[in-house]
């Protein structure tokens, strides 16, 4: 018994250690110099005036006093925590940083809205420390954001009521949705158009209608007088936005007619007058943004000039707790996943199936075995490819109310009813079977299967009992779903496709292959599976760009693909992996619930706990 489980259990203790030096290598990158506070105040610039969340970190030396202060949001999917080494990092050289979950993010309420609506919160948070901070100058206050944190910030100083924020610094702003969309994804009515209804942002605006995103753009708002002392940072590499886009918008802010003329990291205006521009470039890309030090610098340059205030030290190096956090975090998803194999196989016998001990064998003669093959791979493609006209045609969209589960939810209730009627018609084609047939019955036990969810139920249970109270001891963000409803839901959905889908490429894709004990014939069946459920995974996409079946996405100066061209790439890596955790189990006469599970509940986790928007 014990030899069965050696292996996973000294990557466990690995692990586990590894877990404990990165944790206590965080403290220091956390605590030392600055004071945390957890905050909440309504949003009631909101119709809904929902809860906000926010953290406040203070420094213990002020570069002035009453302090001066930053109020800071994150980008789209993030929360608060994820920024915090940029907090403290300015909380060390003297200014306080009010972090704000945006709505529909994080510990805070309401819903997101794509950046047009968001500023809200910003002018909260302001009014918050105004009201509730004698300690923090009320005159001396930044608006600063990266992503949609930056688009955030841009619109909070261009529509706040009256003078709140000193100086914006965006890190990352976009002209508008629209525009931004079409530069990544082509016209809206040829990719993301089609795609729209079925994201959450579909609830509250249309972008198929030019009136509403108009309504959403900035550069009809954009001057040289708002918003007040700007400064627009964006990385060169950044996947979601170009520089050119980026120079037309503060040639807008600027004054100046032409972009051409616009010269970069030059201020132009007065930081006594609020005009002060400034437009910086840096060797980043979206992700490195976050924890650039280039980025923080000239940042922290611009505030210590909007406040009159004199630099102080060197600049930091954000993105070792950054690299940190990465390391606590793929600890706890490894220990997780290693507790689950463990007990896989200290449950071996419980978990034991007869029905994939005794799996069916391949029609006899080539033409069935060809009829087999063609036939169960063009199903999947063809359920896959029409699902998404018909979750349509009968009003299915978005009733998972976060991102990416949205997408998701739009298909796969329909694809898993369909594969179930593909495994009960295919059983009576090609075996000549019933699902009701009582020796089948028989065979598929419910106790096994019952035995197959404890493993993965107790791996997701020792990755939240780790890093939920390690994250939040370190300020690394909550750790659990933020509904546990909705988490189920998803990952009991996504859970009985990934079954029902590994289930039929075992019944009518591995006979075929005949006997697995050669290495090479079960690689050879690995890519063939990956193959037939990549393509049936491209296929979904086939009606959203039926009318340019080649058109392509991407940013200019970076890779670019067509959609078709680019979901097969992405996803046959995935589903080789998904194929090989599969058959390891099958050959172990393990029911494909097990794995199927395990991954449903981490995607899940990820999903609504970790990055999350709703």
């Amino acid at each position: 018994m014990l030899k069965r489980i050696k292996l996973p259990l000294i990557l466990f203790s690995a692990a586990a250690l590894i877990l404990v030096a990165a944790s206590l290598l965080m403290i220091p990158f956390t605590f030392p110099d600055v004071s945390y506070e957890r905050v909440g105040f309504a949003n009631t610039y909101s119709q809904s005036n929902e809860g906000l969340a926010g953290l406040l970190v203070l420094p213990e030396d002020p570069a002035d006093r009453p302090m001066p202060a930053v109020v800071f949001a994150h980008g789209l999917t993030a929360r608060k925590e994820f920024y915090l080494s940029l907090y403290r990092d300015l909380a060390v050289k003297g200014i306080a940083v009010l972090a704000v979950d945006l709505p529909g993010h994080g510990d805070s309420g309401g819903h997101t809205d794509l950046g047009r609506s968001e500023y809200a919160a910003l002018l909260a948070a302001y009014d918050w420390l105004a009201a509730n901070r004698p300690d923090i100058d009320p005159a001396k206050v930044a608006a600063a954001g990266q992503s949609l944190g930056g688009i955030t910030a841009t619109r909070a100083g261009i529509f706040q009521p009256e003078p709140k924020f000193r100086a914006v610094v965006a890190i990352f702003c976009w002209q508008g949705d629209r525009a931004a969309l079409e530069e990544l994804f082509g016209p809206i009515r040829h990719y993301v158009g089609r795609v729209w209804p079925h994201l959450i942002f579909s609830r509250h605006y249309d972008i198929n209608d030019p009136a509403s995103a108009e309504q959403r753009d900035l550069m009809p708002w954009i001057n040289p007088e708002v918003p007040p002392n700007y400064q627009l940072i964006i990385g060169a590499l950044d996947e979601f936005c170009s520089v050119k886009h980026e120079r037309e918008l503060m040639a807008k802010a600027v004054g100046l007619e032409r972009e051409e003329d616009l010269e970069e990291r030059k201020i132009y205006g007065s930081f006594e007058e609020g005009t002060a521009r400034q437009l910086v470039v840096t060797a980043d890309d979206h992700i490195s943004e976050v924890f650039s030090m280039e980025v923080f610098g000239a940042m922290y340059n611009w505030l210590c000039r909007s406040f009159g205030l004199e630099r102080r030290g060197t600049s930091p190096v954000p993105a070792l707790r950054f690299s940190l956090w990465a390391v606590i975090l793929g600890c706890a998803i490894l220990m997780g996943a290693l507790l689950t194999l463990t007990l896989s196989r200290l449950l071996e016998e419980r978990l034991r199936c007869p029905a994939l001990a005794d799996a069916p064998r391949a029609p006899e003669g080539s033409r069935g075995r060809r009829l087999m093959l063609w036939g169960s791979a063009s199903y999947l493609c063809l359920t896959s490819a029409v699902a998404w006209p018909l979750a349509v045609a009968l009003g299915i969209s978005a009733f998972m109310p976060f991102l990416v589960g949205d997408l998701v939810s739009s298909m796969a209730l329909l694809r898993g009813l369909m594969t179930a009627a593909g495994i009960t018609a295919g059983l009576f084609i090609f075996y000549n079977m019933s699902i009701f047939d009582r020796e089948l019955l028989r065979r598929e036990r419910a106790l096994p299967m019952a035995w197959a969810l404890v493993p993965p139920l107790a791996g997701l249970a020792l990755l939240i009992l780790i890093y939920a109270p390690l994250s939040r001891f370190l300020y690394l963000g909550k750790g659990t779903p933020f509904s546990w409803f909705w988490f189920l839901a998803y990952a009991a959905m996504v859970a009985l496709l990934f079954w029902g889908e590994g289930r039929f490429c075992h019944l009518f894709l591995l006979p075929l292959f005949g006997n697995l004990e050669s290495v090479g014939r079960r690689w050879r069946y690995l890519a063939s599976e990956a193959g037939v459920r990549a393509a049936a995974q491209t296929a979904a996409f086939i009606p959203l760009v039926i009318a340019s079946p080649w058109h392509v996405i991407g940013r200019a100066g970076h890779i670019r693909l067509p959609v078709l061209v680019a979901a097969l790439l992405i996803c046959y890596p995935l589903f080789l992996c998904l194929a090989w955790i599969n058959l390891y189990f099958r050959r172990r006469s393990v029911s494909l619930l097990l794995p199927s599970l395990g991954i449903a509940l981490l995607q899940s986790w990820c999903l609504t706990a970790l990055v999350c928007a709703r």
